[in-house]
């Protein structure tokens, strides 16, 4: 039976690092061990993270650093892009809506600032609440009003 590696880590005590860290002592090769994950995440953290994908650094002038790291974004700042992503992502504009214990549980799981995030998106129009729904609990989608604008902050964080 096969676990998430934030489980195992959990069930001996340990944070993600530190279980990644003792079964690599374990294991000749973690790729057996490691998890998938969505494409998604990787140009949101060569974003956020300014990482630069393998490759470039052959290109690259022997001075210039591979990985710049950009300066810090907020938590709040940060869950905004998420739940823009994911919401872009799931295609979920205008009456397409997503109850909020979907998008808190399955679509945004473990991001910090999850409610003062969508409260801004919510202020600033580019996430809608149906009609049916309350500010609270929704449900909730992509303002198509403010595609363009949405768009041109998701592209920001994944070139």
């Amino acid at each position: 039976m096969r676990i998430p590696t934030s489980d195992a880590g959990r069930q001996l005590g340990l944070d993600v690092p530190a279980f990644l860290d003792a079964a690599a002592r374990l294991l000749s090769d973690l790729t057996e061990a490691w998890p998938e994950i969505d494409t998604g995440y990787v140009e949101t953290m060569q974003q956020l993270y300014g990482l630069s994908p393998p490759g470039l650094a052959d290109e690259q002038d022997a001075t210039t650093p591979t990985v710049t790291v950009m300066p810090p974004i907020s938590p709040c700042e940060r869950a905004r892009l998420r739940i823009l992503d994911k919401l872009e992502r799931a295609d979920r504009w205008g009456g397409n809506a997503v109850s909020f214990d979907t998008l808190r549980n399955h679509y945004c799981q473990a991001i910090d600032a999850f409610d003062e995030a969508l409260e801004q998106l919510i202020d600033s129009e580019l996430v809608l609440v149906a009609e049916r729904g309350n500010r609270r609990r929704g449900p909730f989608s992509l303002n198509p009003a403010r595609k363009g604008v949405i768009e041109k902050e998701l592209a920001a964080t994944r070139k």
